[in-house]
């Protein structure tokens, strides 16, 4: 929080507590004048009060009434307003600390990404940012009330200063008595918050990701436990939580009324007068009925405060883990929207290039040097866990080699990683699709036009023929994760995707791994089509698929054997 943005508030806050004060001393003033029309002759000094000397009682009290209406009017409107500011401000603090914290996991570093807790990402945008809202309109609102509170108590010290610390003490007896038995029990159930959230969208997630899986085993029950739990962990901190609000504002009540009787009754012992009783009872009635829902707010802030101190680390520490893992500057205004114009792709070269895993102390990567012109198809096979993967991981810039270097047209790519990845597109096996239309899975955009580069990405993926049998065209959704999509048809927007952002290099991680022989060979030659303007390099499932690369190279146990001719794999497998 900025305290240029916090210091209107202030201002504010202090209006309304002044406002506050002349609304309870013209009730004050109003039930004296009730009992007795002398009480306004006690102001005859006051020259600007003197027209109310001339009123008859009637008149007098229908003049004091009609004004402290107009207070209360006026109160309530401030109160409108200040309300209205602290939940639009923290829900702009909101707002903020979710772009923030995706823009944290669109571009935190890959080693810090796959360290990370998926279920505490999800939750730290959908869930615990609503928690930072919510302590942060309780830390405003408790702000607010305290300037409130203070200003009636001075005024309510003026009236009866004993009176004002008799009730202070009951007050604050009970209230502090809340707090050492509940204050622990309070922060507990937002850890249980916490845990429960993130486990619940983890859940989710899986359950989402492995459907079909989870389905065909039948065992929809194991999960619905898994979630179940979670759900039941959130229910209970919610209720025990929402359960113990409810008490303070009962327990002033009955302090309140305990207060009441003793006065009255401490008041005839000592054989006060009544009417005199009366107006200092009206006075601290006025003040304690104004300012007795705000003592219960204030706890019930308190209480919220407490409960979000869980959440609220969990989510500064997902936003610090994010910063140190940074691969490019965090500061939201420094993400340009301003589309760079890359260079040309000429050649790819790998200097003697290790890698190593932070937890791990052995090299996935060991001194790999080859190169790659503009037009080459490069193969590379291996066994599971040789290195393949890591390997493309290593020329998209995810990981940073240990040792080594990587030059593209003979600048190192991490002098600027950004500018290298506009020359590259990723094809996996499992091709990543939204929930949108056709063309939208295509550009990544909302609102994309039918330019002569997107026709162009629809013919040279051979998509136009399957775009015709769509009841609306290339502007027909695909579903949840593209489910009315084949496989081969998935490969063949993923083509259309590198070729619309004018990608130089592609890069096949076992992408037509998936598909039936027949499905594969089609996506091999449309890619083997594009030769003439793109470079690939392919890890590849089946042999068969590298016999029209002009080099492969063999990974095995991190370590790069090549170029080797289709004919020699071929032989040897």
């Amino acid at each position: 929080m900025q305290i240029k943005k916090i210091a209107p508030l202030t201002i504010l806050f202090m209006l309304t507590s002044l406002v506050d004060l002349v609304g309870i001393s013209l009730i004050g003033a109003y039930l004296a004048i009730i009992f007795d029309k002398s009480f306004i002759y006690q102001f005859k000094e006051y020259s600007y009060l003197n027209f109310l000397m001339t009123y008859e009682h009637s008149q007098l009290l229908l003049v004091v009434g009609i004004s402290l209406i107009a207070m209360f009017i006026i109160k309530f409107t401030f109160l409108l307003f200040s309300n209205y500011l602290i939940l639009s401000f923290a829900a702009k603090e909101q707002a903020k600390i979710q772009k923030l914290l995706v823009n944290g996991i669109l571009h935190q570093s890959y080693e810090n990404f796959l360290s990370s807790n998926s279920g505490d990402n999800l939750s730290s945008v959908a869930n615990f940012s609503g928690t930072y809202r919510e302590v942060l309109q309780a830390i405003l609102q408790s702000l607010s009330n305290i300037i409130v509170i203070s200003a009636v108590c001075i005024f309510l010290g003026i009236t009866s200063l004993i009176t004002l610390l008799a009730l202070s003490l009951m007050i604050g007896l009970v209230i502090g008595s809340y707090n050492f038995i509940f204050a622990n029990k309070i922060h507990s159930y937002g850890k249980d918050y916490t845990d429960g959230a993130s486990d619940m969208i983890q859940g989710t997630t899986d359950v989402s990701s492995g459907l079909k899986e989870i389905k065909t085993l039948g065992k929809e029950n194991f999960f619905t436990s898994l979630v179940s739990v979670s759900a039941d962990k959130i229910a209970r901190a919610s209720l025990r939580l929402n359960f113990l609000g409810i008490i303070p504002r009962n327990l002033i009540e009955v302090v309140l009324i305990i207060f009441v009787v003793l006065v009255v009754a401490v008041n005839l012992e000592t054989n006060e007068e009544l009417s005199s009783l009366l107006s200092m009872l009206g006075v601290f009635m006025a003040g304690m009925i104004r300012i007795a829902p705000l003592i219960s707010q204030l706890q019930i802030s308190w209480n919220t405060i407490v409960y979000g101190k869980e959440p609220i680390t969990t989510l500064s520490n997902i936003i610090k883990s994010q910063g140190n893992g940074m691969e490019e500057p965090k500061n939201l205004k420094s993400f340009s929207t301003k589309k760079h114009i890359p260079s040309e792709f000429k050649s790819l070269v790998l200097k003697n290039v290790s890698y190593r895993y932070p937890a791990s102390d052995k090299r996935s990567i060991k001194n790999i040097s080859f190169s790659i012109t503009k037009g080459d198809f490069i193969g590379l096979i291996g066994p599971s866990g040789a290195g393949k993967t890591s390997l493309i991981n290593i020329i998209l810039g995810f990981l940073k080699p240990t040792s080594g270097k990587i030059l593209s047209n003979e600048e190192d790519i991490h002098k600027d990683i950004s500018i290298w990845r506009e020359k590259c597109a990723y094809l996996p096996q499992d091709i990543f699709l939204v929930n949108g239309s056709l063309k939208k899975n295509i550009t990544f955009e909302e609102n994309a036009e039918n330019s002569a580069i997107l026709e162009k990405s629809i013919k040279l993926s051979k998509l136009s023929d399957f775009i015709d049998t769509l009841p609306e065209g290339i502007e027909t959704n695909l579903g949840d994760k593209g489910v009315r999509l084949s496989g081969g048809q998935r490969q063949r927007v993923a083509i259309a995707r590198a070729i619309f952002h004018e990608r130089d290099l592609l890069l096949l991680d076992e992408s037509t791994s998936a598909l039936d022989a027949e499905t594969e060979k089609e996506v091999m030659q449309e890619l083997i089509g594009l030769r003439k303007e793109k470079t690939i390099i392919a890890i590849a499932h089946r042999i068969s698929t590298l016999k029209d690369c002009n080099k492969i190279f063999r990974i095995n146990n991190g370590e790069l054997e090549g170029p080797l001719s289709y004919n020699e794999i071929a032989r040897n497998n």
